[in-house]
């Protein structure tokens, strides 16, 4: 199903098989979800999960043969081949098997639908059939053809069941609060102690983690959770888990100040109803499509789930002292700011491929803000992964995208994979909400240049952004949207309009707006983790602007506080901001928060705020996609924002590391647990 726009529709729709067909359509999946779509995920059931060399192929049906220990998903996938040709696939388990087989090894983003099984037979899309030898024909030709283009990763068997020690060199990881339920910012250590309802493989597909059913109508949204799941302590992770961990998040909880998403959830929440021991339903009060990619943790690592009765027993204070999760690792020692060791939880209840035990026994992550010291660590192998290297030094190492994504290609000591657009950078003007909100001294501000438009459409004309670009090496993407590139409601022919740069219509416009030999400004920004190349592209626009008579002093902060304060509400840096947002595979999270008066960080006015109000009471994507675009359109005739790129983070690795599945467009922090190691 295409959106109105063209952009693929939102959802990866999984239907419970029924006596219907199977049907296969090709469906890279991007973003989030539609009204009444439920996703049904059964786990793999073959590969240990932690020692897989290349990708796992299932088995469904129970006339499937059981594969040999060892056997790869290319013989697999040729021994399929073959049997369905011999066959015809004249038996029907064959058949299954062998679809089964061509998704995952041949066709990973090929999403399987059947045929709707509501009233009024509608189907999802539209349905290709294919006769049993033309079927088996089809797939010898396709898996012959996939054999013969695509190279051999790193083997299986290089791969030790176990190892003693991951280390690795980070240039931050958010937030230093581990509370789930009290934190300012969002920590990337929660993601290896705590719980998300889904999660997404590398391919970027939606998967079951703690929820294993999922669906949203008018009245709410529907949750069902695996009975696998417990926590460290013991204590089951159930839906009653869910409703106190919701509670907490909201400030509901004596002792608990509730999380960063506390009003965003109290807006939406009506009431948390639990329905049997793994069954709750969320009651909303619109139907809002933006409240499950938040709550389910698929859009961007926000939102984690704890052991609530340890939370409520022991309290903030004494649960930071003493954290216990419900994730594949325990905290074995922690130093805010400086260093985490996290232990393998031997007793990990998951056996999802794409979430599994972790190889290693201990991982180490060692805080380096500085990218050529992280460099210097990973050169020097005192540890085996570097987290976002240096552009002028990743483009001389080999990538792994040459050969087999995320795979070592054995061609020297280092390699590389990029983990594409995952984080957008955009100047930002927010004095005039400052003022409105009473945030600033009208006395001290009220005439800042800023506030003209104008004036802004000059700052944004002199920009180089070419030149930013360029000082990227290739690894920073161009991006003329405010929502991340190829997300939900990114449009393709907004996106890439080039951007105009032209100094002397931009001296012309600040001469009609009065400034005619030009003035003093600030610009703050912070370096996130994961979003490189701020400090260079400050330095080339403070130049260009300074061309047209713009001088601009440019302040650098601590990361954490000034997203914390930004984020709060504060308005405490004025009047220009480098703000970065980290990648959202749904847009209607960024027209919520970034462009409504009842978001943060946000850049709005009546006419935003009626269309993000409009957005969130409705389910339909044609509609949904429409607004997004009007919201999109207001932002630029204000002129609130120059978007400026949308940045990559590139992992670097010792030859050490034999593989790391990871998508290749994400969010920033993704599944170190899925790492590989030789001994």
């Amino acid at each position: 199903m295409e959106g109105t726009d063209g952009s693929l529709s939102p959802w990866e729709r999984v239907r419970v098989r029924g006596g219907g067909s199977l049907h296969l359509a090709l469906m890279p999946v991007k973003g989030e979800g539609p009204a009444g779509t439920r996703l049904v995920r059964p786990q793999s059931s073959d590969a240990h999960p932690s020692l897989s060399g290349r990708r796992q192929c299932g088995a469904i049906g129970r006339a499937a043969p059981s594969w040999k220990p060892g056997m790869t998903c290319r013989k697999k996938a040729l021994l399929t081949a073959s049997l369905s040709l011999f066959t015809l696939a004249a038996d029907a388990a064959i058949q299954s098997w062998a679809r089964k087989i061509i998704i995952d090894c041949v066709y990973p983003n090929l999403t399987v639908l059947d045929r709707h099984d509501s009233r009024g037979g509608e189907t999802v899309m539209s349905q290709v059939r294919l006769g049993k030898l033309a079927a088996s024909v089809g797939l010898f030709c396709a898996v012959t053809l996939w054999l013969a283009m695509t190279s051999r990763p790193a083997m299986a068997g290089e791969a030790p069941r176990s190892v003693n020690k991951l280390t690795i060199a980070m240039d931050g990881w958010g937030s230093d609060m581990i509370d789930p339920w009290e934190y300012p910012q969002p920590s990337f250590i929660q993601s290896y102690l705590n719980l998300r309802l889904v999660t997404r493989d590398e391919h970027m597909r939606v998967q079951p983690l703690w929820a294993i059913e999922w669906s949203q109508n008018e009245h709410g949204i529907d949750i069902k959770l695996t009975p696998q799941a417990v926590c460290q302590n013991g204590e089951k992770a159930d839906a009653h888990a869910l409703k106190t961990n919701l509670q907490g998040m909201m400030g509901l909880i004596e002792g608990f100040k509730g999380g960063l998403y506390a009003g965003k959830f109290k807006g939406v929440i009506e009431a948390i109803e639990v329905h049997g021991d793994h069954h709750a339903f969320i009651k909303t009060k619109t139907p809002d499509p933006g409240a499950f990619p938040l709550l389910g943790g698929h859009n961007y690592n926000q939102i984690w789930y704890g052991p609530a009765q340890y939370l409520q027993k022991v309290g903030h204070q004494e649960y930071v002292k003493n954290p216990i999760g419900c994730g594949p690792y325990k905290i074995k020692e922690y130093r805010p700011g400086d260093r985490v060791v996290f232990e393998r939880w031997e007793e990990f209840w998951s056996d999802y491929p794409y979430w599994p035990k972790p190889q290693h026994k201990i991982m180490e992550w060692l805080k380096a803000p500085d990218g050529a010291a992280r460099y210097a660590l990973l050169a020097s192998r005192q540890v085996d992964m570097a987290i976002n290297l240096p552009y002028a030094i990743a483009k001389d190492l080999p990538h792994s995208e040459d050969t087999e994504r995320g795979v070592n290609p054995k061609k020297g000591p280092f390699w590389t994979q990029t983990l594409k657009a995952n984080g957008k950078m955009q100047v930002a003007f927010d004095l005039e909400m400052a003022l409105k909100e009473g945030k600033a001294d009208p006395n001290v501000w009220g005439n800042d240049p800023t506030l003209n438009p104008k004036v802004r459409e000059a700052l944004a004309l002199a920009i180089d952004k070419q030149a930013i670009l360029n000082s990227g090496y290739g690894f920073l993407l161009p991006n003329e949207s405010i929502y991340s590139l190829g997300s939900y409601g990114w449009r393709k022919e907004r996106a890439e309009q080039r951007a105009p740069y032209d100094p002397k219509r931009a001296k012309e416009l600040l001469a009609e707006a009065g400034y005619p030999n030009g003035f003093e400004t600030t610009a703050h920004f912070a370096e996130f983790a994961g979003r490189p190349n701020q400090r260079e592209a400050m330095d080339i626009i403070a130049s260009n602007w300074k061309a047209i008579g713009v001088t601009v002093k440019v302040v650098e902060h601590d990361p954490f506080k000034y997203y914390a304060d930004q984020d709060a509400g504060k308005r405490a840096y004025l009047p220009i901001n480098e703000w970065t947002w980290g990648r959202q595979e749904n847009g209607i999270f960024i027209a919520q928060t970034a462009y409504s008066s009842k978001g943060f960080r946000s850049l709005y006015n009546e006419r935003t705020d009626a269309l993000v109000q409009e957005l969130s009471k409705t389910l339909d994507e044609r509609k949904q996609l429409q607004l997004m675009a009007e919201i999109e359109e207001e932002v630029f005739r204000n002129r609130w924002i120059i978007p400026l790129y949308d940045a990559s983070a590139v992992y670097g690795y010792t030859d050490r590391v034999l593989q790391h599945s990871m998508p290749e467009f994400g969010a920033h922090f993704l599944d170190l647990n899925r790492i590989l190691l030789r001994d």
